[in-house]
């Protein structure tokens, strides 16, 4: 496959190369489109109040001065000479679960994919990146085997930081209240947080915490079905 690797971390990031390293050992074509600097927490924020700048840091890696959902507009609306039949935005540094989805650059990245029609996964990991070769291997063969991976929504895929990886589990997103705060330093204030995860045997955050890689299908429609249904028959 022709696959576009992006993420949220930037083209140096540990992550989307090791990430790079095991699909081309795999025999895939892989082209890295990715921010220039570091962009967590950008979530679908994109780039109209200036150009963009492209730089190319390798043959195969290219840099763009932008947010996440910036770099995959451009490489899959203006890079002609790759038709993608896949992208893969990550390996996160850090875990994508719960309403972090919602901040994630990982998943903003992701959610442009799909709104491009492409076949898209995200993934993330522990901060240590522990377990991360294992796991892809797992994670591949068990995508492969399953044929879930579709243009209809998004694979989030998290790799738990455990001594042994007990298998897959597809999951829910994760309830969860937090609690955030600032420290103040020399007149700066730095946002801090408390979480509480809410008990659910099915949520990506019990999984990770189990010890199994989660895989949770996300779309990019906030629309509840659920609250339409109960308002309007009000």
């Amino acid at each position: 496959m022709n696959i576009l690797l992006v993420n949220d971390d930037g083209y140096f990031a540990k992550g989307i190369l090791e990430l790079r390293d095991f699909l081309v050992k795999k025999g895939h074509d892989v082209i890295i489109f990715a921010p220039l600097l570091h962009q967590s927490g950008t979530s679908s924020s994109i780039t109209i109040d200036r150009p963009l700048t492209l730089k190319r840091i390798e043959e195969k890696i290219f840099a763009i001065d932008g947010r996440p959902s910036d770099v995959v507009s451009f490489a899959l609306s203006s890079f002609k000479k790759y038709q993608f039949d896949l992208v893969i935005s990550g390996i996160n540094i850090g875990y994508n679960i719960s309403f972090d989805t919602m901040y994630s650059g990982t998943l903003g990245a992701a959610n442009e994919a799909l709104n491009l029609g492409k076949k898209v996964i995200a993934i993330s990991a522990n901060t240590s990146l522990k377990n991360v070769s294992e796991s892809l291997e797992i994670i591949w063969n068990y995508l492969n085997e399953k044929d879930i991976i579709s243009n209809q929504y998004i694979l989030n895929i998290n790799i738990p930081a455990t001594d042994k990886i007990k298998g897959v589990k597809i999951t829910t997103l994760a309830n969860a209240i937090e609690k955030p705060y600032y420290l103040e330093k020399n007149g700066e204030f730095y946002r801090h947080r408390e979480i509480e995860y809410q008990f659910d045997s099915n949520s990506d955050y019990q999984a990770l915490k189990d010890g199994y890689i989660s895989i949770t299908p996300l779309n990019n429609n906030t629309f509840s079905q659920k609250y339409y249904n109960k308002l309007s028959e009000i």
